[in-house]
């Protein structure tokens, strides 16, 4: 019986799969940028283009750019391009607003850069391997990269425009075709500046003449000087593009050695410069080691700087082509899959204001509500509040390994190994990788339908909680299905013995729901957690929790602690039948639904 999936080639089932798999991520996932950078664009369909950084400066200067648009005028023109036909159909008809729906008509634009930055890599690869076979699968090895995939499709950002351009770039250094290379890097830093650090170690690996690399570097700097001439007397331009807070992560890993800082990614990119300029190679080898300066070069960034998720998209390329490139592949492909855990565990805990599940998930478009969606970091918070840092370090090595290790082999190789076609491999990569973010996104977005109410500050008692006495709390109930209380208790460092009744209590008085706890069990001066199995209550409506504590006497009993004054707007703290002006610390979780 015929596998359904081939490893030796893509069937039906791949591109079935691929395709229910493609679309939901396609129409569900976006971070925000891309709608801002929309917005932007639209001050060239309805203003000056020499006043266009002023424009965009006067309707987002109070908001989110407050330091002006941050990129060259590139990415916004050809956005403004694509979206020309709305404007002409009536549908744009203002830079002040930009419909969010829109969005997708962009991920369309930048989807087909993907794909022609795959076609761009397929040449590439077949320079290396002379087969069509090993060139294609390698093409899709690079557009299956789970970071690559991630970056492009569920951050749905711009990136992808350099990364082309620098693929484009480096298949014309291997054809030898120079003066286009930096003709097409300098197009390229026109949208990000990290092609720079590809573009200079490149062209000092393959020239060597003084004069032809005085050249080319004209040649490289000419697009952006031009932008710069342009908009010189532009205020807006320099405040945003040349002041761009980006530029400032360069120079905040430095070494103080007393009168000055040395920056460490200058003396790396210098270092990795220096060491392709005085490479001896030759015709044979000089195309491997491209490869692997190309892998370099585009992770030295990375290695110095504060970076944001959606640039690591820049290095997959020079990762894919050196891991087939060496002999060990397969083994790099694993090393894949902890890159991509520790990737997604830091955008889980570090990234997490500005790129949670809540920025990211577009559901928001189809009217589907996020309350708590950073709740997918609980799942990678294991090492307390080093979490986000021990992923980040895990990460840093990742990349490490892949420049150490890879050195050796492809710095001294003149022969090129075609490697075993496996189609498997990607396709496990694939999805373990794309399974390691969507796992802890179900949970938060599971958790999003979850809201909660809490009062958290103590610093008082009302005494031992004994027979005949009640402690109650009033509040609000927030959501439809009470999920658990929270109770912050003390026992006076000791262990009680008897039974407290917590109850749920409606405005008139009726007993919703009744749980005991051994008071023997309860730890002192901290939180206890009783679930509840989804007590339906009425939104808006007020309740109380009872505590009660039938058998206990003084000298065995517990108490609840309160804040000193009132500090939880939705209730207050009610005392054997007194209300006061202060609130037991509770927490209460919520949810929509029943599930």
């Amino acid at each position: 019986m015929k596998p359904i999936f081939d490893q030796h080639r893509l069937g039906r089932a791949d591109y079935v799969l691929l395709s229910v798999l493609f679309l939901p991520i396609f129409m569900l996932f976006f971070h925000g940028d891309i709608g801002g950078v929309g917005l932007d664009s639209l001050n060239y369909l309805f203003g000056h283009p020499l006043e266009f950084y002023e424009n965009c400066l006067a309707i987002r200067g109070g908001g989110k750019h407050m330091g002006g648009t941050p990129y060259p005028p590139t990415i916004y023109l050809i956005f403004a391009l694509w979206l020309l036909p709305f404007k002409v159909l009536g549908i744009l008809d203002s830079p002040n607003e930009f419909p969010i729906h829109l969005v997708y008509w962009l991920k369309i634009l930048t989807t087909m850069v993907y794909a022609w930055s795959a076609i761009l890599f397929y040449k590439v690869c077949l320079l290396y391997f002379q087969s069509k076979e090993h060139a294609k699968y390698a093409a899709i090895a690079w557009l299956a990269m789970p970071v690559a995939f991630f970056s492009q499709f569920i951050f749905s950002q711009y990136d992808i425009f350099y990364v082309a351009l620098t693929i484009a770039g480096f298949l014309m250094f291997l054809k030898e075709r120079i003066f286009l290379a930096s003709t097409i890097f300098g197009i390229a830093i026109t949208f990000k500046y990290f092609p720079v650090f590809v573009y200079i170690p490149l062209l000092l690996l393959f020239e060597k003449r003084i004069f032809k690399i005085i050249i080319n570097i004209i040649i490289f700097s000419l697009p952006i000087t031009i932008l710069d001439l342009i908009y010189k007397n532009s205020f807006a331009y320099n405040l945003g593009v040349k002041n761009n807070a980006s530029i400032e992560k360069i120079y905040a890993a430095s070494l103080n050695i007393g009168c000055c800082d040395i920056y460490y990614i200058f003396a790396g990119f210098i270092l990795i410069s220096g060491l392709s300029y005085f490479y001896d190679v030759t015709k044979e080898n000089r195309t491997v080691a491209a490869s692997y300066v190309w892998l370099t070069s585009s992770i030295l960034p990375f290695l110095f700087i504060a970076w944001h998720p959606q640039w690591t998209i820049f290095f997959i390329p020079p990762i894919i082509l050196t891991t087939l490139l060496h002999t060990k592949h397969e083994r790099f492909f694993l090393l894949d899959l902890f890159g991509m855990i520790c990737f997604v565990g830091i955008i889980a805990l570090l990234f997490q204001r500005t790129f949670g599940t809540d920025m990211l998930f577009a559901g928001r478009v189809l009217g589907i509500p996020l309350k708590n969606s950073h709740a997918m970091g609980d799942i990678f918070d294991h090492f307390g509040s080093k979490s986000g840092f021990i992923y980040l370090t895990g990460f840093w090595s990742y990349l490490i390994l892949q420049i150490a290790v890879k050195y050796k082999e492809l710095t001294n190789k003149s022969y090129i190994n075609l490697f075993k076609i496996n189609y498997s491999t990607l396709r496990v990569n694939l999805f373990i990788g794309l399974a390691v973010f969507f796992i802890p996104t179900i949970y938060a977005l599971h958790q999003s339908t979850y809201s909660s109410i809490a009062s958290e500050k103590g610093g008082r008692h009302f005494g031992e909680l004994t027979k005949g006495r009640v402690f109650s709390q009033s509040f609000i109930a927030k959501d439809r299905y009470l999920k658990n209380l929270q109770l912050y208790l003390a026992t006076f460092a000791r262990k009680n013995n008897g039974i407290l009744a917590i109850e749920i209590v409606s405005s008139n008085n009726e007993v919703l729901y009744t749980v005991t706890q051994e008071l023997i069990d309860i730890p002192d001066n901290r939180w206890i957690t009783i679930p509840f199995q989804n007590l339906k209550l009425v939104i808006g409506e007020p309740y109380k929790i009872v505590l009660r504590s039938p058998d206990a006497a003084p000298g065995n009993a517990i108490t609840w602690w309160a804040s000193e004054t009132d500090t939880f707007a939705g209730g207050s703290a009610i005392v054997d039948g007194l209300a006061y002006e202060s609130d037991f610390m509770f927490k209460m979780t919520f949810s929509q639904f029943i599930f």
